[in-house]
């Protein structure tokens, strides 16, 4: 009762109040501040949707249409900066951006943490426990419900059993939902479950119960009662004592229909439906209904997925909830909505969804759509397996874009400072280092170089957390991860500089050309320019348009970088095009009329042609170019540059522009590259004329179908063969360069 009437206090205050950096303020004049900055911005002059004529009518929603494909393309940081007046200690990026990035680097620390005592777990018990994993064990003693015969288990199945018996709740409601016996659970169990096995399952409960603090800490700031802690139970094993654990409690929606039900209704309540309140609550902090009982899950491949929501709901939880209360302050809206638009203002509510709803794992599928959306998947894993890994061409020109975009965003003062730090070879690890324990964002950046890789990188964590994962598929899961590092490491290498150059802009004072920051607004500062330079893809860094369903995905494949350079094309022309954005910058930077004017053209020429420029320069010439005047080369790679943030039209004008086949997404090169291997393998067959590329249709389709980085090997390949069957004649450095990178000398 205590408990009850404290969280009912809690709650009443946290309506009123809200954290800002290390201070409590009333919530009220958080978005006082907010609507006062946002009315020294452009204002929209207020429409009727009433008495309009046919005309009019349509011309507003033209209109609206348009600001709303504008609003998917932008990030939601974007949106408030300008909101922000471009003053990275703005209110909305204080209490709403910052927390949230800073709940993504609490998130990826506890992952950190996890993963290490999951990985020693699995050094120690991994050559025992997978050893017989492809066995069936069969349970004469216990009856399958589905079927009405013995109970069947593969080792996945049996150690998700035993891990259930660690707490008397579970086994209990385990033996209850089955209709089974403990007794006999347990006869199972001691006749087959090795040492390995229930050292595994032990070491699994003590990481489970090693969150139970950050969880008890999250709820009691929330003002929540607390439920009742799952008490373990020591039992004894033909291979000694074990104490118990905390397991949780999953329920098998495939043998329960109320269990599917009530995940379907708690999906849409809590992420799909745009009118919900965001939350990323899992629902494991409730107390548990001792009457309730149905089939549990058995399936060890939900636990990894299932520690990474608990994680996730950790971190993120009261950064999500307390976001969602002030941007839907009544105050905080209407001023968004007259500085911006209310198509703006429509994707804020789905953003934070996204971020709540970020890798979480559904045990009912999509709901009918699963084959579809697993298909859909392969087809995006492996195009970027192909596509990126271990691409030199793609690292190439990430890289150099990336370096000549942090000298447009920080300025050649300040990078050239940040350079200077890395110089020297022997300074470079430490200032790595000093970087590294200041930005928990710059940690984790290498793994977060492009949305697709992103999630790549997190089903192979997955994928080596499963103990059943044999050495062979561990290291070819080792060697996939690793085959994005020549991208990150490129990244990083402009990376690094900029956030030290930003540092110490932060830092300095303003006489001296600095912002006299903090500490700590100094590297938030610093974050901020490198993810403005380089671009961010943690799920809060993803504009609309990049998120969505499996099949959305495929149409914004290998987009991050496009999408970041249209955001910065768009704040490029507020800055050229209005006043109020021109004096937020020169206030935000205390700079004079100048330098802004100095920045906008420096942005222009960089996010367009100079882009274009470094994407030539690691691509073979193509035939006719030398033909071309400047200006027209210039017009048509100024169109590509302005078209190339914008999906589907991007691909439509670089068709138009170079005569290339239109694809609507790079996974269509599957389907191109099994189709040219098929009809080499029938020419072959009937002793036709191969392609003269069958070699690298060979390589890149087996890269495909067995998830491998064969893109840029099969490129090799094939122009080493051309050269040795007197197909190809390289004749210079140059040659034998794109024919190595590309395949061909000349890009025809």
């Amino acid at each position: 009762l205590v408990d009850s009437v404290k969280s009912i206090e809690h709650l009443g205050k946290l309506k009123n109040e809200l954290r800002d950096g290390q201070e409590t303020r009333k919530i009220g004049d958080l978005a006082d501040e907010v609507a006062a900055s946002a009315a020294q911005l452009p204002q929209r002059t207020p429409e009727s949707n009433r008495g309009l004529t046919r005309m009019e009518s349509a011309w507003i929603k033209t209109k609206s249409y348009g600001r709303s494909a504008e609003a998917a393309l932008l990030k939601m940081e974007q949106m408030f900066d300008w909101l922000d007046r471009r003053n990275s200690n703005g209110v909305l990026n204080r209490v709403v951006f910052r927390r949230l990035s800073e709940a993504g680097i609490h998130e990826n620390n506890l992952l950190a943490t996890v993963k290490a005592e999951i990985d020693k777990l699995l050094h120690a018990n991994l050559a025992d426990v997978t050893k017989e994993k492809g066995a069936i064990y069969t349970a004469a003693e216990l009856v399958d419900a589905a079927t009405g015969k013995p109970q069947k288990f593969t080792v996945k199945e049996m150690l998700m059993l035993a891990g259930n018996m660690g707490n008397e709740s579970n086994a209990a409601k385990m033996a209850k939902g089955e209709g089974w016996d403990q007794a006999h659970v347990w006869n199972f169990l001691n006749k087959n479950m090795t040492k390995a096995h229930w050292d595994y399952v032990a070491g699994m409960g003590r990481t489970l119960e090693s969150l139970w603090p950050e969880k008890m800490a999250m709820d009691r700031r929330l003002g929540n009662t607390t439920p009742e802690k799952i008490a373990p139970r020591p039992f004894d094993t033909p291979h000694g004592r074990y104490d118990g654990w905390y397991w949780p409690l999953m329920y098998d929606p495939a043998r329960s229909q109320d269990v599917a039900e009530r995940g379907a209704k708690q999906g849409d309540a809590l992420f799909e439906n745009i009118y919900s309140k965001a939350n990323t609550d899992t629902g494991r902090m409730n107390t548990r209904s001792e009457g309730y009982a149905r089939p549990l899950l058995l399936d060890l491949d939900a636990l990894p997925r299932m520690i990474k929501d608990e994680i996730h709901d950790v971190s993120h939880r009261e950064a999500v909830i307390d976001s969602d209360r002030f941007l839907a302050h009544p105050v905080v809206r209407q001023a968004i909505i007259e500085a911006l638009s209310q198509e703006h203002y429509d994707q804020i509510r789905p953003w934070l969804q996204s971020i709540a709803n970020d890798g979480k794992m559904s045990t009912d599928g999509a709901r009918g759509m699963e084959f579809f959306n697993s298909i859909a998947k392969f087809a995006r894993t492996r195009a970027t397996m192909v596509g990126l890994g271990f691409r030199l061409t793609t690292a190439m020109v990430h890289g150099m874009s990336a370096g000549a975009e942090s000298v447009a965003e920080l300025g050649g003062k300040w990078m050239l400072s940040g350079i200077k730090d890395f110089v020297n070879p022997g300074q470079w690890s430490a200032n790595k280092d000093f970087i590294f324990e200041r930005s928990g964002e710059m940690r984790n950046r290498m793994n977060e170089v492009d949305r697709d890789v992103r999630e790549h990188l997190r089903d192979i964590d997955t994928h080596l957390m499963d103990p059943t994962t044999g050495a062979v598929a561990r290291g070819a899961d080792i060697m996939r991860a690793h085959a994005y590092t020549m991208i990150a490491g490129l990244d990083m290498m402009s990376a690094l500089p900029t956030w030290m150059g930003a540092y110490k802009k932060g830092l300095s004072p303003v006489e001296r050309g600095g912002l006299g920051f903090s500490e700590t607004d100094a590297v938030y500062f610093a974050d901020k320019t490198v993810r403005n330079a380089h671009g961010g893809t943690g799920i809060k860094d993803q504009a609309r348009i990049q998120r969505g369903s499996e099949f959305q995905k495929l149409f914004t494949m290998f987009y991050t970088f496009w999408n970041h350079n249209i955001n910065r094309i768009v704040d490029t022309a507020k800055l050229a095009t209005s006043p109020e954005h021109r004096a937020a910058m020169k206030e935000a930077n205390h700079w004079s009329d100048t330098q802004v004017a100095a920045t906008v053209i420096m942005r222009t020429l960089v996010y367009t042609l100079g882009v274009q420029v470094l994407h030539s320069l690691v691509h073979p010439p193509k035939e006719g170019e030398g033909d071309e005047s400047w200006l027209k080369w210039a017009g048509k790679e100024f169109t590509a540059a302005a078209f190339g943030g914008i999906p589907i039209a991007r691909d439509i004008v670089a068709s138009a522009l170079t005569g290339r086949d239109y694809k609507t997404t790079p996974a269509a090169s599957i389907v191109t590259a099994a189709g040219q291997s098929g009809v080499d393998a029938l020419h072959a067959l009937t002793g036709q004329q191969v392609s003269d590329k069958w070699l690298k249709h060979s390589i890149t389709t087996a890269g495909y179908v067995f998830n491998l980085p064969t893109g840029q090997l099969a490129s090799g390949v094939q122009f080493l063969w051309d050269v040795g069957n007197g197909q190809q004649h390289p004749e210079s450095a140059g040659d034998w360069w794109n024919g190595m990178l590309h395949g061909d000398m000349k890009h025809h």
